[in-house]
């Protein structure tokens, strides 16, 4: 018999969560920036007319609105005629939104991190966010258990979008690579309301990945490998098989799939994990 072990970097789950930093009610940006004025909205608050519209999206269809902050979007979404759960990994602020933003086509109201949620296929039609920060990849790398995909909004203004886009135009690669999906970057003018309250359509790009059977197959077992590697040093082949009902083989493309997903995150969210299989 032969006992070998096969090292793999994977993205640390321990280490997103650990980093998660939720936002107060109110934020304030640094002097300069706004004003330095403290603020209790999203960058923009869009009109609900057509708003479902010019992002893709239908009246409707169930959706998940990740790091919900004070519910902006996800009111406006919801006045649009989309289903919507907001969720944000604050508890003060999720407890703030479900006693204070009420609206029939806001159907549930969840607080977790969005490095866990979706964790099942086909809960949702769509996962959405408005600039969520933190890892971003999660967003539409999760987003491909659902029955139609992801979608990331971004006002398309200063430096701060810019960095994004590149963020999220690499995530849209490696999802078109690793799980042969179709993504598209496009460009929406958007009815909106800035924080200083001004009111005007303004450029929106709308970063969309759309999945498929075989990708929700792939995400549902990569997620369920990340999450099992939870903590874990060194795990053996034949475990992982068996609780995850895969043979070795999917295990090690899933496991070279964790590993290109480390060229999206800093350094400080890989680690090193040891697999070990015994052959004879």
């Amino acid at each position: 018999m032969t006992d070998t072990v096969t090292r793999f970097t994977v993205p640390a789950l321990e280490r997103f969560l650990k980093d998660a930093k939720p936002w107060g009610l109110v934020e304030r940006h640094p002097q300069g920036a706004w004003g330095g004025k403290a603020y209790d909205r999203q960058r923009t608050d869009p009109d609900p007319k057509s708003l479902a519209a010019k992002i893709g999206l239908k009246r409707g269809d169930e959706v998940l609105v990740v790091a919900g902050h004070r519910a902006t979007w996800a009111l406006a979404l919801a006045k649009a005629g989309v289903k919507v759960t907001y969720s944000d990994v604050s508890q003060e602020l999720t407890r703030h939104v479900k006693k204070t933003v009420l609206h029939r086509n806001i159907v549930d109201y969840v607080c977790t991190s969005y490095a866990l949620h979706p964790a099942f296929p086909n809960q949702y039609d769509w996962t959405f966010t408005f600039e969520a920060v933190g890892p971003k990849p999660f967003v539409l790398l999760l987003s491909l258990l659902n029955r139609c995909g992801g979608k990331y909004v971004i006002w398309d203004k200063g430096d701060h979008a810019r960095r994004k886009l590149t963020d999220l135009s690499a995530t849209v690669s490696l999802c078109k690579r690793l799980y042969k999906v179709a993504g598209t970057i496009d460009v929406a003018e958007i009815p909106c309301t800035d924080r200083l309250g001004r009111s005007k359509p303004r450029r929106h790009d709308v970063i969309t990945v759309r999945t498929t059977d075989k990708a929700r197959q792939r995400m549902h077992l990569d997620i369920r490998v990340f999450q099992f590697l939870f903590r874990r040093k060194k795990v053996a082949s034949d475990q992982v098989c068996a609780l995850m009902g895969c043979s070795r083989q999917e295990l090690w493309r899933s496991l070279s799939r964790l590993s290109s997903w480390c060229d999206l995150f800093k350094d400080k969210y890989a680690r090193t994990i040891g697999v070990r299989c015994v052959d004879g």
